[in-house]
């Protein structure tokens, strides 16, 4: 089995992935199939995170900017639904290439993906108590705990623990006593110099049943104990609230940030009307404050009779809560439930429903989700409890409450629960949706002008540490109920700037934290609020924690940390499997120039999202990119074009020649501006030499051939690619030992 059982029941990985969300299972997959012997631990008993639980129209604009494996998933979804119904089916033509699928297919397919790795082992269940570090300027055995809070704690806590004399220095087990609280400055100062964490303790939930399930070999093990510490040699925080990294002792931010702490326009305080104009109405500050935007339930709905189920009235139903949405009615704001709740369409009859930008009472409960983020166990499941009865209670009011018309309730009565749905939470989706709550402090923030065209440029900020792309609106739902300053048309903190933003980059810096090594931070990534507000899409966790659980595996194999990690190799190895790093608007996903582009589109060489790789290259452009890859990894030597393309060969005459009495070449390079394939050709060996890659790596030069014709973009970017990555493969041991599996 993938697990190495120790003696005295403790266990060993590689890799440790905390949270089975889709950024977790990203991770779990991106190490486990390098080889890497990789657990995932999900403290709940909901495997998918949001995206099996009823976030079905997943927020990504376009196939195009994904890669690796949220790629391949959307790919089995569109596949499922062909399969099973037919390529010319509605079934299959609503899935939109699979980026629209009903939870029960998402699960089913992210299952699938993960039963087929025999170095990945999940456990459902089990929670984060402890976790265990040694400071990296001592010796390995002087080891640290940082301890979580408990069920009974009243916020998260922390507290460094010396082992207790009659332990072994590297056992880890809750402190008796329970954890003190410490405050921000005194966690600062804790963590002040770096520390590696090297263990944690899990605790089975004692609310939620016995064990995991998905492999039976640990989950049968761990049944016999309600504790257990798990060792790795990388660990990869996947959770939607930081769990992990906050334990260890990451420092973190949560809330709003002012307008000009990052110099971002649409921070802060803010009240915009989310219709076409976007109006911006008084009161709008900027100022930063500590309140975190809005949570929901991504419900599954049907008007379809036959898997229909009813809504059905909490026992904790508050008529006061909806009460505002009468007068909405009577004034003609809200004309049906479809006004009141965002019914966004999946296949086979289901939506994903979501809360209603243009509705100031709908499915988000502003300002009641404050303490969730730093909130212990009870606090979490009070407001968790709170949200789903709040809901409920919205869906019992739109059928039921004798203040809307007639039409209006009937109307509402077509629509219930999707009965093969969800059954075992009695139709009602079991993960709420946290759109945002800690915020790592990285090696990079992220931040709005991340997001948004780059003055000088035409596309994005240029990040040469790129290791995944985003493509969806910087957005925010609301941080306070309604109030007269919103004019009935706004809830102050809800915004969408879909015409600022722009695809973009995301840096590395972002899920690499600050004082903690051995630890990589996918989902609670380094960003303001404004550059959250587009990283936080599932899409894009899936893929940058599909990053971090391959930068763990190099990690491990070169025996670095992940803020010493050379990100080129990183960046190598992703393209390899087909991560996205970089867009381009004009280069189709099967051009054999594109991974050659998209590394290159972190360094600078195009200006634009459009890399015109099928357009002849101009010999001054050439000279730029050699001269920029020189300053990359395996480049310094690259040598200089040919400063004339009347070159000839050796062993043909020169003379006759007056070469004084010809046009210089500069001249000529102006007249003939593009770069003959010929002598793109001849370049390629004399770089092969240079090198010590012999005369002709990868056949560039027999397949450029002694054309006249010039050299493509693409065929010069795809060949300085080649050459570069031939010799960060011989160099590192990372690249040589890596292999993937196919």
């Amino acid at each position: 089995m993938s697990i190495q059982k120790e003696e005295d029941a403790r266990y060993k990985v590689d890799v440790f992935v905390y949270g089975a969300t889709p950024g977790g299972i990203g991770a779990a997959l991106g190490a486990a199939r390098r080889g890497r012997r990789t657990l995932l631990a999900e403290p709940t008993g909901h495997f998918g995170g949001l995206m099996t639980s009823g976030l079905g129209r997943t927020d990504i604009l376009s196939l195009e900017a994904s890669g690796a494996v949220f790629r391949e998933f959307a790919g089995k979804v569109y596949r499922y639904y062909a399969d099973t119904y037919g390529e010319d089916s509605e079934q299959a033509k609503a899935c939109n290439q699979g980026l629209f699928f009903e939870p029960s297919v998402a699960h089913r397919v992210l299952t699938e993906m993960v039963e087929q790795e025999p170095l990945l082992e999940i456990i459902m269940q089990w929670e984060l108590e402890a976790v265990e570090w040694e400071a990296e300027e001592q010796a390995a055995a002087e080891a640290g705990v940082v301890e979580s809070c408990s069920a009974e704690s009243d916020a998260v806590k922390q507290k460094a623990k010396e082992p207790k004399p009659d332990m072994e220095p590297e056992t880890l087990e809750a402190n008796e006593a329970g954890p003190g609280t410490i405050n921000r400055a005194e966690q600062a100062s804790t963590a002040a110099s770096a520390v590696k964490l090297t263990g944690v303790l899990l605790r089975r939930r004692a609310d939620e049943g016995s064990g995991g399930h998905f492999v039976a070999d640990m989950a049968e093990s761990l049944e016999r104990t309600a504790r257990k510490t798990v060792r790795a040699g990388m660990f990869i925080d996947a959770t939607y609230e930081g769990d992990l990294a906050a334990m260890a002792g990451v420092p973190w931010h949560s809330g709003r940030e002012s307008r000009d702490e990052w110099n971002e326009e649409y921070a802060g305080k803010l009240y915009m009307d989310f219709a076409a104009s976007k109006e911006v109405f008084s009161g709008s500050t900027g100022e930063g404050d500590e309140r975190i935007q809005a949570y929901n339930f991504r419900l599954c709905l049907t008007q379809r009779p036959e898997i229909r189920i009813p809504f059905r009235k909490p026992e904790s139903y508050c008529r006061e809560d909806y009460a505002s949405l009468a007068g909405d009615v009577a004034v003609g704001r809200v004309r049906s439930i479809c006004d009141v709740m965002n019914m966004l369409p999946v296949p086979n009859g289901k939506t994903d429903c979501n809360n209603h930008h243009y509705c100031m009472c709908s499915t988000d409960l502003p300002e009641e989700n404050q303490e969730y983020a730093d909130g212990d166990a009870a606090v979490r499941a009070a407001f968790v409890q709170r949200q789903r009865d709040y809901i409920q209670g919205l869906l019992w009011f739109l059928q039921n409450d004798e203040a809307p018309p007639a039409e209006f309730r009937e109307e509402a009565l077509t629509w219930g629960y999707a009965g093969d749905e969800f059954a075992e939470h009695g139709h009602f989706p079991p993960q709420i949706y946290v759109r945002e709550a800690r915020r790592i402090e990285g090696e990079y923030t992220f931040t709005e002008n991340d997001a948004r065209v780059a003055p000088g440029l035409e596309r994005a900020p240029v990040h040469p540490e790129s290791i995944a792309i985003g493509d969806y609106p910087i957005d925010s739902h609301a941080t306070r109920k309604r109030e007269a300053a919103g004019r009935d048309r706004a809830l102050e903190g809800f915004l969408g700037l879909g015409w600022l933003t722009k695809v973009y980059q995301i840096p590395y810096g972002v899920i690499v934290p600050k004082r903690v090594d051995g630890l990589l931070v996918p989902v609670a990534v380094s960003a303001t609020h404004m550059g959250f507000g587009t990283i936080r899409m599932e899409p894009c966790w899936m893929q940058l924690g599909f990053a971090a659980g391959v930068a763990g595996d190099l990690c491990l194999a070169e025996g670095t940390t992940p803020r010493k990690l050379p990100v080129d190799a990183l960046q190598l190895e992703l393209l390899a499997a087909n991560q996205r790093i970089t867009y381009f608007a004009d280069i189709p996903w099967g051009h054999p120039a594109r991974a050659a582009a998209e590394y290159f589109g972190t360094k600078g060489l195009f200006t634009s999202y459009e890399a015109r790789l099928d357009d002849p290259l101009q010999a001054a452009e050439a000279s730029r990119w050699i001269a920029a890859a020189r300053l990359l990894p395996g480049g310094r030597a690259l040598p200089s074009l040919p400063a004339t393309d009347r070159l000839l060969p050796a062993g043909a005459d020169m003379g006759p020649r007056l070469p004084r009495e010809e046009p210089p070449p500069e001249e000529q390079w102006r007249e003939r501006p593009h770069l003959p394939s010929w002598l793109a050709g001849r370049w390629h060996r004399a770089a092969c030499r240079a090198l010590g890659a012999g005369d002709d790596a990868g056949g560039w030069a027999t397949t450029l051939g002694d054309e006249r014709r010039p050299v493509t973009r693409g065929e010069f970017c795809a060949l300085l690619y080649s050459l570069l990555a031939g010799q960060r493969q011989q160099a590192s041991a990372v690249s040589s030992g890596a292999q993937w599996r196919r």
